[in-house]
């Protein structure tokens, strides 16, 4: 499903959810991560030039407002309405590059709901059989992203740069000296550096 459309309206807003949880006699609240959420609104209008092109797009509207609705396999719901959506370089999957569709490089989105209004200052279509369709269509809609991949610093965990050869030791005969030797150098090789890489 796709349209030619106006872009009329866009925000991409990210939201850090905490607990924060008040004890006494500390000034601030314990703060405990929850997640980050991701909403994305967008406003678009569905212009028609010619008497098929407004036809179709009334019919593209309607579709797309049917696919709100869950899938059925025999009477049971077998899933609820999940979108994959692409608008430009805007909306589009961080992993993939260069131009495709929304179902190779699309964000998966539950949205609540679509806005549909056909533009009275635009005028309408008139055809045979009583039929009239909208010249101009506004239409927006609010996005819930779904993260299909995982985001955030990653911890990166790297051998330490000593490299112990000569563990356990091969001689059973070490003196006093050589024994704190080899203890220091155990130590060090349990040492982990940790960088932490924004991902």
């Amino acid at each position: 499903m796709s349209f030619k459309a106006f872009l009329t309206d866009f925000s991409d807003d990210y939201k850090s959810n905490w607990n924060l949880e008040t004890v006494m006699g500390r000034m601030d609240p314990l703060p405990t991560f929850r997640n980050t959420t991701r909403t994305i609104s967008v406003g678009w209008d569905v212009p028609a030039a010619t008497e098929p092109e407004a036809e179709q797009n009334f019919e593209r509207v309607q579709t797309l407002n049917d696919m709100l609705y869950p899938v059925y396999e025999n009477g049971i719901m077998a899933g609820g309405p999940l979108f994959k959506v692409r608008m430009m370089n805007f909306v589009k999957d961080g992993s993939s590059s260069g131009i495709s569709g929304a179902s190779e490089s699309g964000l998966i989105a539950i949205i609540d709901g679509f806005s549909f209004n056909p533009d009275l200052d635009a005028g309408f279509i008139e055809l045979t059989g009583g039929r009239v369709f909208p010249k101009n269509i506004k239409m927006s809609c609010t996005m819930n992203i779904q993260h299909s991949e995982l985001r955030g610093g990653q911890i990166v965990r790297e051998a330490p740069p000593t490299q112990i050869t000569s563990f356990p030791a091969e001689s059973e005969q070490l003196s006093e000296g050589e024994n704190n030797e080899s203890s220091n150098a155990e130590h060090q090789a349990m040492v982990e550096v940790i960088t932490i890489t924004n991902g």
